[in-house]
């Protein structure tokens, strides 16, 4: 029963209907919960969280992140733990909390660990991201061009793109571009 209704929530999510996606991570949840799957709980929650922020809920969404978070962490699953706040600190970005979101980027990169090219590339666009919005120009590009630097040969444009983007945005705004 969770499995499909994870899944069903997963392609609702895809689709664009975030309400009814939520509606299915939480009976998720709920079933998880029931039967003492903790770890089934834990992503369900993360899920949810995605959900809420897509909506714009950014409270409840920081709020499932955290159980979330605190849940995986606990049951030792520290890659899931790892996603929750790496998700935590994209919502506090969104919701313009922004020294928090610094500050856990800043954290994930100095972590370093055996993350892989492309999630240090994430995590520079996102401090990249904030910085923007600070209107630290310097800093924005110093972290667009780490995170181009970090993909190294990896072409995937999923990731490319965004730092690309950014990278052009603060030469544009800063006149270095012409």
């Amino acid at each position: 029963e969770f499995l499909l209704l994870h899944r069903t929530g997963m392609a609702l999510r895809k689709a664009g209907d975030f309400q009814k996606a939520l509606a299915h991570f939480n009976k998720a949840r709920d079933v998880a919960a029931s039967v003492g799957f903790r770890s089934l709980e834990a992503w369900a929650g993360c899920d949810a969280g995605n959900a809420l922020r897509q909506l714009r809920r950014f409270e409840e969404a920081i709020a499932a992140y955290r159980r979330a978070g605190e849940g995986a962490g606990g049951l030792g699953l520290g890659r899931l733990a790892e996603s929750a706040r790496f998700d935590l600190a994209v919502c506090q970005a969104e919701a313009g909390e922004l020294e928090h979101a610094e500050r856990a980027f800043l954290w994930a990169l100095e972590r370093g660990g055996d993350d892989s090219p492309t999630d240090r590339a994430t995590d520079w666009y996102w401090l990249g991201t904030v910085r923007h919005q600070r209107g630290d120009y310097p800093g924005t590009l110093e972290a667009a061009e780490s995170g181009i630097a970090a993909l190294g040969e990896i072409k995937d444009p999923e990731v490319r793109l965004p730092l690309l983007v950014l990278r052009g945005e603060v030469l544009m705004v800063t006149g270095q571009l012409r």
